[in-house]
């Protein structure tokens, strides 16, 4: 069992297919992709949608993606707690409009349009969800 499939089991009974390692990353491809790795001499860099990397493991934005309508467990904000949360800001209780959480601590975190905004840990304190992921991340690692 993979690193992908141990970390999406927390959310579905879904197993995600056509799953590659390359060194710490994660991808899927579909089969046209794999026979074309399976030609070339050298390992790629990158192969397919990234779904994550390293032990332990960090999903990408993609696999949240995948886990939305596969899953039940979502907590859905307000408007302004979505924007803060893209900002890297962590959620208050106040902020949730209505949620569907099983017993884990990992939830997926989105507006109220439906859309997932990234991935939070419950932890029961005033601040009940630590932002761990959200879609904001990208642009701001580019400012640097």
């Amino acid at each position: 069992m993979t690193e992908v499939d141990s970390f999406t089991k927390k959310f579905t009974k879904d197993r995600i297919s056509n799953v590659v390692q390359i060194n710490r990353n994660f991808f899927q491809v579909n089969e046209e992709l794999m026979n074309f790795k399976a030609k070339i001499k050298q390992e790629p860099f990158a192969l397919g949608t990234y779904l994550g990397s390293g032990k332990p493991f960090h999903p990408g934005v993609a696999l949240l993606d995948w886990l939305d309508k596969r899953t039940e467990n979502y907590i859905v904000i307000d408007k302004k707690a979505a924007w803060l949360f893209l900002c890297g800001r962590d959620l208050f209780a106040e902020s949730v409009i209505r949620q569907n959480v099983n017993d884990g601590k990992l939830v997926l975190i989105k507006n109220e349009n439906d859309e997932v905004l990234g991935l939070g840990e419950r932890t029961g304190r005033k601040v009940s969800i630590k932002n761990l992921l959200d879609k904001g991340d990208f642009l701001r690692r580019e400012r640097h």
